[in-house]
C-alpha cells in the first residue's frame, strides 16, 4: 500500500508540473504579444509627430475619427483607438477574414522572444540581476509619463472621466467580466515562472524572509 501511494503521489506531481509547463507556455505567447505591441508603440513614439495623435492618416475612418477626447459621443472613436485597431491590429470585419500579415508587427514578436531569450538563456542568475531593472524601469517611465501627461490639454478632464464612478455599470455583466480578468491577471506571476525560480532553492530555505 505505501508503494502505491508513492507512485500515485509521482505521478499526481508530474502531472501538476507538465501542466504548470503548458499553462507558462500559453501565458509566455501571450505576454510576448503584449511586448511586440509595446516595442510598436515605442518604435513609433520616436516620429516628430506621433501617428496616435490625429486623424489625418491612411488608417483611419472618416467622420467617426476624435483626435481630442471624444466624451460621451458614442458615434466618435478617438485617434488613438483608431491607430489600435486599424494600425496596429488591422482589425478586419470578422473572424471569417484572417487578413494579411503585418511584417512590423511580426518583427516587434520576434524581437521581444529575442530579449526574453538573453535575459534568460544562463539561467536564473541572469534572470535575477536582470530583474534589478525590469522592477524599477517601469515606475521611472510612469513617473516620467505622469508628469508629461498632467501637462495635456484636456488632462483635469481624463483624470476627473477616470476616477468619477458611474454606479449604473455595476449592473453589466460586461463591467464584471472584465473585473474577473484582472483578478486572474493578477494571479499569473504565480504561473511558472515563479516555480521555476523556486526550484532553484536549497529544501529548507527561509522562503519567507
Amino acid at each position: 500500500m505505501p508503494y502505491v501511494v508513492i507512485c500515485s503521489s509521482k505521478y499526481h506531481s508530474t502531472g501538476v508540473g507538465l501542466a504548470t509547463i503548458v499553462i507558462s507556455f500559453v501565458f509566455c505567447t501571450f505576454y510576448n504579444v503584449l511586448m511586440g505591441w509595446a516595442l510598436f508603440y515605442l518604435f513609433n513614439s520616436f516620429r516628430g509627430t506621433l501617428p496616435w495623435s490625429s486623424c489625418n492618416n491612411t488608417w483611419n475612418v472618416v467622420g467617426n475619427c476624435s483626435s481630442g477626447f471624444p466624451g460621451n459621443a458614442t458615434h466618435l472613436q478617438s485617434s488613438s483607438q483608431q491607430f489600435f485597431d486599424h494600425k496596429l491590429l488591422e482589425k478586419t470585419s470578422g473572424i471569417d477574414e484572417a487578413g494579411g500579415l503585418q511584417w512590423e508587427l511580426f518583427g516587434c514578436l520576434l524581437l521581444s522572444w529575442i530579449i526574453i531569450y538573453l535575459c534568460i538563456f544562463k539561467g536564473v542568475k541572469s534572470t535575477g540581476k536582470v530583474v534589478y531593472f525590469t522592477a524599477v524601469f517601469p515606475y521611472i517611465i510612469l513617473f516620467a509619463l505622469l508628469i508629461n501627461n498632467v501637462q495635456l490639454p484636456g488632462a483635469k478632464e481624463g483624470i476627473l472621466y477616470f476616477v468619477t464612478p458611474v454606479w449604473s455599470k455595476l449592473f453589466e455583466v460586461k463591467v464584471w467580466i472584465n473585473a474577473a480578468a484582472q483578478v486572474f491577471n493578477s494571479l499569473g506571476i504565480a504561473y511558472g515562472c515563479m516555480i521555476s525560480m523556486a526550484s532553484y532553492n536549497k529544501f529548507n530555505n527561509n522562503i519567507t524572509r
